[in-house]
């Protein structure tokens, strides 16, 4: 099926939206993967390496980023978790440390791409 052919079947904007923002993520899946592999076993790395790849995966990918739905990976929070762990720092809800520390690049990232900074 040729693209034009695709965008055809799709019922709604909404959809192609969706549509496009699934593919972004399945992009930045995969960017991430190989992002840890090349961080090791280090902890702090391997959440730096998930950082830094999401900002570079927004500022590249614009378009797919502007159309993902934000959150918070179950990757990206075992990170956040194991970082902190190795650091003594396990006295917070794991969840809300990984939705604040997930926000950070995020928003950098989002208010970068408007133009707001």
């Amino acid at each position: 099926m040729n693209r034009f052919r695709a965008l055809c079947v799709l019922p709604t904007v909404a959809a192609l939206i969706a549509a496009v923002g699934n593919a972004g993520a399945a992009k930045l899946e995969a960017l991430q993967a190989g992002a840890l592999a090349r961080a090791g076993a280090d902890s702090a790395a391997r959440l730096i390496a998930l950082v830094v790849t999401h900002i570079r995966f927004a500022l590249e990918h614009p378009q797919y980023f502007s159309a993902m739905s934000p959150g918070v990976s179950d990757r990206f929070a075992d990170a956040v978790r194991d970082a902190r762990s190795a650091a003594g720092h396990d006295d917070l809800d794991p969840a809300a440390m990984a939705t604040l520390m997930a926000a950070v690049p995020h928003g950098l990232a989002t208010l970068y791409l408007s133009g707001s900074i």
